[in-house]
């Protein structure tokens, strides 16, 4: 499985057997570009439209909202939770997502804007990578993530909902949320052969935004992991 970051919370998934998966595809109206991601799955989280471009699936299968969904090949389980601390009065409902691919869990937590209770945390894991907003204003701050990342321990974290340039929502930058993660490693897309052996701690990856299109093959493992 190869994940890239495309930009604030999209991520593009490609398995070993080339299913694509396209996570919360941003509207070009939010300041941000982006490239043609060809997918066989579309999960939207909600329809804000950082998160929410009605064009980006071409044809691909769409899943949205709770419950389990199986689409693609794929097992997939959506979870409700809130975009705010005030159970969804100030911006709503958001749809965490867990999906399976070549023997690893990826949860997306979507805009989060709260902690998360032990029924969220049996329903979710485990949790082999977490993809996990960290740019505060609209969603958790790096310190109100630092908890959620703590309480669900995966093997791999991997920050997003940070400002990138263009985009048209204040949150922290980059470099910010680094600091607050001082013990870090960050590379280009993030490869894992399926039978990769994971971290035995959380380890927090940045990934740098590849916006322009599906990123090639990185043939050898990546520091930290072994096959």
């Amino acid at each position: 499985m190869r994940i890239q970051f495309v930009g604030q919370c999209c991520f593009y998934l490609t398995g070993d057997d080339g299913r694509r998966v396209l996570m919360d595809p941003f509207h070009r109206s939010c300041g941000l570009t982006r490239g043609e991601f060809p997918a066989d799955l579309v999960t939207f989280s909600h329809r804000h439209l950082d998160h929410y471009d009605a064009e980006a699936p071409r044809g691909a299968l769409v899943v949205e909202g709770p419950g389990e969904h199986e689409a693609a090949g794929l097992r997939i389980k959506g979870l409700q939770a809130f975009h705010d601390q005030q159970e969804g009065l100030l911006r709503g409902q958001v749809t965490i997502f867990r999906l399976e691919m070549d023997g690893f869990a990826v949860v997306h937590l979507s805009d989060l804007g709260h902690s998360l209770n032990r029924y969220a945390r049996k329903e979710l894991s485990p949790v082999d990578v977490l993809l996990f907003p960290a740019g505060g204003r609209v969603t958790l701050d790096p310190e109100e993530a630092r908890s959620v990342v703590e309480f669900l321990q995966p093997r791999i974290a991997i920050p997003m909902a940070y400002h990138t340039p263009g985009l048209l929502i204040g949150t922290l930058n980059r470099d910010r949320v680094q600091r607050a993660y001082p013990v870090h490693t960050a590379s280009r897309v993030l490869e894992l052969p399926r039978g990769t052996k994971l971290p035995n701690r959380t380890e927090i990856r940045f990934l740098d935004v590849l916006a322009q299109g599906p990123a090639e093959h990185v043939p050898l493992p990546l520091p930290g992991l072994a096959r």
